[in-house]
């Protein structure tokens, strides 16, 4: 290769034969190679981004916990104010979290199902009629102090918001270090689904209105997981509900679903109390309040019309906002959580029961069902080519060296046929398990929704709802789901 001038002192590259024949084979070879290799499917990219995603989480985690003690620090340090403060609704509340310890930790489901059937049983019965008496603080200062909270979304207030307050700040107590400690594991997932679509952060509160943060929660509707979707809700937003997997109670995949829901009510209604009421209540309750409120769209002129049990829901999420965004003021500190902050997630091929990795590994079988809650039945199925589980990170170095032989590990002692076609726990009347799991019943002959309904101690409107039923007609062979 040789360069030489032009006439016109230019300089132009003269490039000889053989040179530019090896740069035309190299330019060929690396296009074959280019067309050689496969694309990727959408639903490969997709789980490759879940489980990136989920290894971000486990930084985030991390990282929030060193930021937290090295603020707790500085406050020790100096505790003179240095003007007025402006709160804002962090994801990684206080600073009382210690890590992760394995011997002192509980089953996530044991120590959250009284206090989520304590959840719906007092808010949606609560007397607002008669405010709770708390402290004695004006209207005029809670206003001061909601906008001060660095929210995107135009906080409401009244009477009602108020009652909430008080009854989250002073009433609940008890529950709310529980419930903050728990905020440390879930709300870098809520937020990562709301960032992707470019939603308000502060609606991270919503799953603590629905769930108190319980990923099994399950309410009497059949409404499941930590954002409550009922069967036709999730299976509207492309969520897996079957006999081995309900990904309602996945932490990601709801959260995913959820904001992408959220998002479709605000484009229609264009107003967050209202998209906020729409979640509880669905598009066509909001729809109906706004055409008996003459049209107005204001979320207080339609609230008189929402359905009673909707109503309240606004209030109660500014309510725990506040509770949450004002924690230090309050008093109310972080209880140590059952989840680790740090986390791994292992792609898994062949059939498994939870069962296997506890006995090869070692974890306690509990702490896996609390990180893995979609596997319901404790069986990750083989019919995709692996499924995610999500491991502490204490564990994953010893998984890792047996990860190859985990779905054959005590197989004909985990995977036997009865376990396989009626999981442990389960119970076959219909009712929920111990770990609110549903059932499978196959319709026979001469069957009718009122006649399983009444075998099954629920109603027609419960039976239709769970499998998202238009008419009352049924077909032999056909599969419904009872909870």
């Amino acid at each position: 290769m040789t360069i030489c001038p032009t006439s016109n002192n230019d300089r132009v590259l003269r490039i000889s034969f053989p040179v530019l024949l090896l740069l035309m084979l190299l330019c060929s070879g690396g296009n074959l190679s280019a067309q050689k290799k496969p694309r990727q499917t959408r639903r490969e990219l997709t789980e490759q981004n879940l489980d990136l995603t989920r290894q971000l989480d486990s930084l985030q985690r991390r990282l929030a916990f060193v930021e937290d003690s090295l603020k707790y620090a500085r406050r020790e340090v100096d505790s003179l104010s240095r003007g007025p403060v402006r709160h804002s609704f962090d994801p990684f509340p206080t600073l009382s979290v210690r890590s992760y310890d394995k011997n002192r930790v509980d089953s996530l489901i044991s120590l959250f199902s009284t206090q989520t059937h304590l959840s719906y049983m007092a808010v949606d019965t609560a007397d607002y009629s008669a405010p709770f008496q708390g402290p004695d603080a004006t209207d005029e200062q809670y206003i001061q102090k909601l906008s001060k909270m660095g929210t995107i979304m135009q906080i409401p207030y009244n009477q009602a918001v108020r009652t909430y307050i008080e009854r989250y700040s002073i009433q609940w107590k008890g529950i709310m270090p529980q419930v903050i400690g728990l905020c440390y594991y879930y709300m870098p997932i809520f937020e990562e689904s709301l960032s992707k679509y470019d939603l308000p952060l502060e609606l991270k509160v919503l799953p603590i209105i629905e769930s108190l943060l319980n990923p099994t929660a399950t309410s009497r509707a059949g409404a499941r997981g930590l954002w409550q979707f009922i069967l036709s809700a999730a299976r509207s937003y492309d969520l897996r509900v079957d006999n081995f997997i309900d990904e309602r109670l996945d932490p990601y995949k709801a959260s995913d679903a959820a904001a992408r829901l959220l998002r479709d009510n605000y484009e229609v209604f264009g107003d967050w109390a209202l998209a906020i009421s729409a979640y509880n209540c669905g598009m066509g309750g909001v729809q109906r309040a706004i055409n008996r409120a003459g049209g107005k769209t204001d979320y207080w002129s339609v609230y008189p019309y929402l359905p009673h049990e909707t109503r309240n829901y606004v209030p109660s999420f500014v309510g725990m906002l506040y509770a949450l965004t004002y924690r230090d003021e309050l008093g109310i500190e972080a209880e140590r959580i059952p989840m680790p902050l740090s986390t791994d997630t292992f792609d898994v091929t062949g059939k498994v029961h939870l069962g296997q990795v506890s006995s090869l590994v070692g974890i306690p079988l509990d702490d896996l069902r609390s990180l893995n809650p979609q596997y319901y039945r404790d069986i990750i199925p083989d019919d995709r080519p692996s499924y995610p589980l999500i491991l502490p990170h204490s564990y994953s170095s010893a998984f890792a060296q047996c990860k190859d032989s985990v779905a054959t590990h005590k197989a004909d002692q985990f995977l036997t046929a009865s376990v396989l076609k009626e999981p442990a726990g389960q119970k076959v009347s219909g009712t929920s398990s111990r770990k609110g799991g549903g059932v499978a019943y196959k319709v026979k002959s001469g069957d009718t929704l009122s006649h399983i309904a009444a075998r099954n101690h629920c109603t027609v409107r419960q039976l239709k709802s769970w499998n998202n039923l238009r008419s009352d007609r049924l077909r032999v062979g056909q599969v419904l789901y009872i909870y």
